[in-house]
């Protein structure tokens, strides 16, 4: 082990000591598994890094893009209906959602699975069900992507002629291999499922130049007259 491995495990485990003593004083059964998906999303965002970026400063963004630890036992203590102010900049939260997401995946899919064998009466129509019955593996989606375009179709992107030249509302995502995502959405195959609105997009994926790029559906500006909806561009990070 390195001298930098060495500083990057003492850094990372006296942040999980601070999460860990945070949470003493908490009640809830996910607990210890809570602490296990940090350790390893903190492992992967290392692992992501070229050995010559591991500097001291790197290594603490990626413990301060988890937000500071006594915000973990804030959220858990709070109740599971209505939004604070915490809950929408809290990248804590952000992490909590994504990890609360998963356990009910998992959870929903061992009782929908049970259901379709056991049950007389055909289950309800439930779009997150459906989604998620419905997933298909898409390797070239796992990563992390980064927003460099907003267009009305994904026809009127050029990589040297970007349309948009504001500030993007939503700037990166990951996808991981389980379904998730660093936000709250799920993802199989070509498509994205939006919890918070119970609706499912789609996403496209071209490469341009030698580059992959992701066209990402963004349903919360579809218009309702025309049921169309405008695209982010996102240009795929090369892995490190």
């Amino acid at each position: 082990m390195n001298d930098t491995e060495k500083r990057w495990r003492q850094m990372r485990d006296e942040y999980l000591q601070q999460i860990e003593a945070e949470l003493t004083s908490i009640q809830h059964p996910r607990k210890k598994e809570l602490l296990a998906d940090i350790r390893e999303h903190l492992e992967r965002r290392y692992e992501e890094l070229d050995p010559s970026q591991r500097t001291d400063s790197r290594l603490q963004e990626i413990l301060e893009e988890m937000g500071p630890a006594e915000e973990y036992a804030e959220l858990l203590k709070q109740p599971s209906s209505g939004k604070t102010e915490l809950e929408t900049v809290s990248p804590a939260f952000r992490f909590l959602n994504h990890f609360l997401t998963g356990v009910f995946v998992i959870v929903l899919v061992s009782v929908v699975g049970y259901k379709l064998h056991t049950a007389d009466i055909k289950p309800q129509p439930d779009p997150l069900q459906d989604f998620i019955l419905s997933y298909q593996p898409d390797p070239q989606i796992i990563g992390r992507w980064n927003t460099v375009d907003f267009v009305e179709t994904p026809e009127q992107f050029v990589p040297d002629r970007r349309r948009s030249g504001q500030e993007f509302f939503f700037k990166e995502i990951e996808f991981y291999k389980d379904m998730k995502t660093s936000r709250a959405w799920l993802w199989s195959k070509g498509k994205l499922y939006f919890p918070d609105i119970k609706k499912e997009g789609e996403y496209r994926i071209r490469m341009i130049d030698g580059q992959e790029y992701l066209f990402l559906e963004w349903l919360p500006d579809q218009n309702p007259q025309t049921g169309r909806s405008p695209y982010y561009v996102l240009e795929k990070e090369n892995p490190k």
